[in-house]
């Protein structure tokens, strides 16, 4: 674990804070410390700010990590896709890898807020979650059923590639 902590904290400060969880472990005698007040809230704002480093670098590693997993998940889809591609559809077992494949379908919304107005005004407003996202399931149930929405959403088919 890296050294986050930007200054010291004083050690009786410290007695009084869980090492492993950071969770203050006795409140009451942090308060009660026979440390001059001015001194003691000095080593608790310092502690804030060691905690605030804390945070700062875990939401940086956060987002790198975020960046890091949508980018190894576009890789997965691209080589998934060349797979498709490579074999045709076709089943391949070997000793190391089994591909085979499912059919699935999917919903597809092209434009959001045209959908949006054309479900409201034909009283298909059940089919939207919220106002920022379509609720795919409804539609497609929907769809299946024969629903038309103009246009504004289709019943796609696709083929999801299966590596075990």
């Amino acid at each position: 674990m890296y050294d986050y902590r930007i200054y010291s904290v004083n050690n009786a400060i410290s007695s009084c804070v869980d090492a492993e969880t950071g969770e203050i472990i006795d409140f009451d005698k942090l308060l009660s410390l026979q440390i001059e007040k001015q001194e003691l809230a000095e080593n608790i704002a310092l502690w804030v700010k060691n905690e605030q480093a804390l945070v700062d670098g875990l939401k940086l590693e956060k987002a790198i990590l975020a960046e890091r997993q949508a980018k190894a998940e576009k890789r997965v889809e691209q080589l998934k896709q060349a797979l498709l591609n490579l074999l045709d559809g076709k089943k391949l077992t070997t000793p190391k890898c089994n591909i085979s494949y499912r059919k699935s379908e999917a919903v597809d919304v092209q434009n959001v807020m045209e959908f949006e107005m054309f479900a409201y005004d034909h009283g298909l407003g059940c089919c939207i979650k919220s106002k920022i996202e379509p609720d795919k399931p409804k539609i497609k149930r929907l769809l299946k059923s024969g629903v038309d929405f103009g246009g504004t959403a289709t019943l796609v088919k696709k083929t999801n590639v299966i590596i075990k």
